[in-house]
């Protein structure tokens, strides 16, 4: 082998070394830095950071967005629940206000059940009691009368209308006169606007005086004037003559003027 020849195969073995021993330090260095990095982050906290799971940018976005998402929904819950109670508090309001109505329903029944009953009632004692006292004699009758005048004077009255008119004339001309002025006069002012024939036969066939005597106490009220002259002209000349007679003086004028001038 030549000379030149051992160099050259020298030379290359050298080079080997040489590169071997920059790749050990290489990895030598990099064992090294590892080392020093694990150290680095073990003394300064790196672990717990790890360990407390730390957010990431890139996560923390996206975490943050579901969260948000969620705490809609749980709000729009809320609103729901919240609208759902109102409702359910406007039913039972209006449950309770259907329950206080229909108490008031049945209340005001009970009571038109009631007053239809006393109603009834009423008619029926008007109808026995005028049956009563128009089958007795009217002498009889007048005490009867008179008591349900003091006891009842709108019953006395509904009863005084009740009977035939000839004899309730016979019944008022043997009561006392301010009784017979109680239930007569204010019937009478009652019934202005349309009187009955009953009332003109009332006062055809009632005593003269007594007739004279109502006239009297109502003609004090000036707006009964035309009421009487009413019933004046359409009972006989001659029973309006003579209760006119049994009237004081100035009151039987100002009805014969009043009864003039109406025909």
């Amino acid at each position: 082998m030549s000379e030149s020849t051992v160099k050259k195969s020298i030379d290359k073995q050298k080079k080997k070394g040489i590169k071997k021993s920059l790749v050990f330090i290489f990895i030598l260095l990099i064992l090294f830095l590892l080392a020093f990095l694990a150290i680095y982050f073990n003394i300064f906290g790196a672990k717990d950071l790890i360990e407390k799971k730390v957010k990431l940018p890139f996560l923390s976005s996206s975490k943050t967005t579901q969260d948000d998402k969620i705490k809609k929904l749980e709000s729009d819950v809320s609103l729901l629940k919240k609208v759902n109670k109102e409702l359910e508090d406007i039913n039972k309001e209006k449950d309770n206000k259907l329950i206080i109505l229909q108490k008031q329903i049945e209340a005001l029944t009970s009571e038109i059940s009631k007053y239809k009953s006393q109603q009834e009632s009423r008619e029926a004692k008007v109808k026995e009691y005028a049956n009563y006292l128009a089958n007795m004699n009217p002498r009889k009758a007048a005490p009867i009368m008179e008591s349900l005048v003091n006891a009842d004077i709108d019953l006395a009255k509904d009863i005084l209308k009740s009977i035939p008119s000839d004899i309730a004339s016979q019944i008022l001309s043997n009561i006392a006169t301010d009784k017979t002025i109680k239930l007569i006069s204010e019937q009478n002012t009652k019934s202005k606007q349309n009187i009955n024939g009953d009332i003109y036969k009332i006062y055809e066939n009632i005593e003269d005086d007594v007739a004279a005597a109502v006239f009297d106490n109502m003609v004090s009220n000036k707006n009964n004037i035309k009421l009487i002259s009413q019933i004046l002209i359409n009972i006989s000349k001659d029973k309006a003559a003579r209760i006119l007679g049994k009237m004081k003086a100035e009151n039987a004028a100002v009805l014969t003027q009043d009864i003039a001038v109406t025909q």
